[in-house]
């Protein structure tokens, strides 16, 4: 709750406590007066008015005060949606970042998956391709052989 806010609501609730207070007084000063009229004395209406008056003084001091606490319940409102829309935009800014993050990291995921489905295929076309590569190996060792015999006869 603002200054303004409390202020006003302060205010107001003196201001018409003070009114109640001098419509006591205004009729307390009435009943004196029927009862002086009942009695045939002169009524004395001063007391009554400067009540009245003082009243009204009252009264409209409240609704200033009352204006005033609405003015700041305004003000404060306001700022509470600004509030509210700021930090609604700072969620969806969060929700995209974390978008990004998750769009990258799928993308991360997404090559290693492709690097390692690139690594097992040259492994199985290495273990297709060892059987032969070891055959070749064996038959030129057996040739190897056969010619480093034919040069230990020549010898």
């Amino acid at each position: 709750m603002n200054l303004k806010t409390m202020e006003g609501l302060a205010g107001a609730g003196v201001n018409l406590k003070n009114s109640e207070a001098s419509m006591r007084v205004y009729r307390a000063a009435k009943r004196e007066a029927e009862f002086q009229e009942m009695k045939g004395e002169p009524v004395n209406t001063d007391v009554m008015e400067r009540a009245l008056g003082y009243t009204s003084d009252f009264i409209g001091s409240a609704g200033e005060y009352t204006e005033q606490a609405k003015e700041g319940t305004r003000e404060e409102m306001k700022k509470l949606r600004e509030e509210q829309l700021e930090a609604a935009r700072e969620k969806v800014k969060e929700k995209a970042e974390k978008k990004k993050e998750e769009a990258k990291t799928e993308k991360e995921r997404t090559e290693k998956t492709e690097n390692i489905e690139g690594a097992e295929s040259s492994q199985v076309w290495l273990e297709n391709n060892s059987a032969v590569s070891e055959a070749v190996t064996l038959e030129l060792s057996a040739q190897g052989l056969k010619l480093a015999e034919g040069m230990q006869e020549n010898l």
